[in-house]
């Protein structure tokens, strides 16, 4: 989750944004230590806000996360958001298939090309081929 990206957002689109952050935490049904670092930050976030408790619901899979967007996102902040998205989605060395559906999915509720939704997904798989490749080099070693 970007910082400088949320606070460039509405009130609403800050709270879309974090919604789509924790589906996308929830998507392999596993919370990764990684991953939680991506919950604490949206709990500071909306720390003292009403809207916190709806958030922490939804950690809790107690409420359904709807993920329409409120209102229309520019095409460069619909672009840093799939980015953000292929983000979260590795920090925890894995990139399962739920998640890349669910980017698809919400590319194109963002009305993104799906070319440039599948190059983040590409880019995404590449970063976390060098990391296994990085760590591969230091156990030969």
């Amino acid at each position: 989750m970007n910082t400088y990206n949320f606070f460039k957002m509405n009130q609403k689109q800050q709270f879309w944004y974090a919604k789509v952050m924790i589906a996308i935490v929830l998507a392999d049904e596993n919370v990764d230590p990684a991953e939680k670092h991506y919950l604490e930050l949206i709990a500071r976030l909306f720390a003292g806000s009403d809207l916190l408790t709806q958030l922490t619901q939804m950690t809790r899979n107690e409420a359904t996360i709807d993920l329409e967007p409120p209102v229309e996102f520019t095409q460069e902040m619909a672009r840093a958001i799939i980015q953000d998205c292929v983000d979260v989605s590795i920090a925890d060395h894995e990139f399962h298939e739920e998640e890349r559906k669910l980017i698809g999915h919400l590319g194109k509720l963002l009305q993104l090309p799906w070319k440039e939704v599948e190059e983040e997904i590409i880019r995404g798989q590449y970063q976390l081929a060098h990391i296994f490749n990085f760590h591969e080099r230091e156990l030969a070693s």
